[in-house]
């Protein structure tokens, strides 16, 4: 991942790739990865639906 992504937009981008991922297990996941220190997000609040985005 070399830009920062949203939880949709990851979900999209491994569909792509051949890998199912459900949102509901996507994002407990960010979130527990975020709590590790293993990446960062920020929201993104410019959108009409603020986003957060994640930064490995």
């Amino acid at each position: 991942m070399s830009e920062p992504q949203y939880g949709y937009s990851l979900v999209w981008m491994l569909g792509n790739q051949g890998i199912q991922v459900e949102p509901g297990t996507l994002y407990p996941l960010l979130r527990r990865l975020e709590k590790q220190g293993l990446l960062e997000s920020k929201w993104d609040t410019n959108e009409p639906r603020p986003h957060k985005y994640y930064v490995i």
